[in-house]
């Protein structure tokens, strides 16, 4: 079993980023510098997931350039569901047998929103990357946009591929939600979102998770917290974020 800061829990002494695309066009002009402010926040550790192949290949090219403070995960966004071909699904587990930088699977899910690919070409590539994640015993890293419905779809794929290792990425779903998946020993990872003003019931749902549960994210360059709100986010306002809770 690999380790990977994902194992860790959070605390006031030893808090990281579980979710930011530093690897994106938005970083390109002054990436190290983002690097370094998250570094002199106290940041432990960055997580940098892809969103494509080509994402998850710049993700582990920048957890090879800092292999100390920078991990990274692979896999196809709902929105490139129809990618996740057998070949791809064979190009990312290559990856992970010369690159042990990468701790996780993701981000992979289902997502109704603006997505026109048909569901069930989303729960195919979903059940793909689960069955990575639980061959290599990493980390499952789930994208779940908007209802409680798609939640409990996802949930239910993960229930018939016996999967263990799981983090919902960006929870912003019910209460009542977040308790099933805390039943099942899966994470939930709260973002800068939670800053926002009507957002006051999702800010009770992260005070009611389990420690050993509970991950925080910025989801870089998305979702700038409430004082910053339409500039582009960075790690370092992690450390701002957990002032706020």
């Amino acid at each position: 079993m690999k380790n990977t800061i994902l194992d860790t829990t959070l605390t006031p002494q030893n808090y990281f980023d579980s979710h930011c695309h530093l690897q994106f066009p938005e970083f390109d002009e002054n990436r190290d510098e983002v690097i370094n402010r998250a570094r002199a926040a106290g940041l432990s550790k960055l997580l940098i997931p892809g969103t494509d192949f080509e994402s998850s290949v710049k993700a582990v090219e920048l957890a090879n350039k800092y292999p100390d403070y920078i991990e990274a995960a692979i896999g196809n966004h709902p929105y490139e569901a129809d990618k996740s071909t057998d070949a791809q699904m064979a190009q990312y587990e290559d990856l992970i047998k010369t690159n042990p930088t990468i701790t996780a699977i993701g981000e992979t899910g289902l997502d109704t929103f603006r997505n026109a690919l048909d569901i069930q070409i989303q729960i195919n590539s979903l059940t793909k990357h689960a069955k990575l994640a639980k061959f290599y015993n990493y980390y499952l890293i789930i994208h779940s946009r908007e209802t409680d419905e798609v939640t409990s779809a996802i949930l239910k794929i993960l229930q018939e591929q016996k999967i263990e290792k799981v983090i919902f990425h960006c929870f912003s779903g019910s209460q009542e939600t977040a308790k099933t998946i805390w039943s099942r020993g899966y994470k939930t990872s709260f973002s800068c979102n939670i800053t926002y003003p009507k957002n006051e019931a999702l800010l009770q749902t992260f005070k009611t998770c389990p420690a050993s549960l509970r991950l925080l994210e910025t989801d870089s360059p998305y979702l700038a917290p409430q004082s910053q709100r339409g500039k582009r986010n960075e790690p370092a306002n992690v450390k701002d974020l957990l002032q706020y809770l």
